[in-house]
């Protein structure tokens, strides 16, 4: 499964932890997208989506 990350969740070190067989691949862009930060999640954390 690929993923596309963002934030904290672009690092490795923290990705591992969660899952061990998590590879780094490439690099990516996502054009003609927007992160869009308008969805609320408990403990006062935002989530968003391309």
């Amino acid at each position: 499964m690929l993923c596309f990350s963002y934030g904290s969740n672009m690092s490795q070190r923290r990705l591992k932890a969660r899952v061990p067989s998590a590879r780094f691949i490439a690099v990516a862009e996502l054009p003609a997208h927007r992160l869009r930060f308008h969805k609320s999640a408990g403990g006062g954390s935002a989530k968003c989506n391309a």
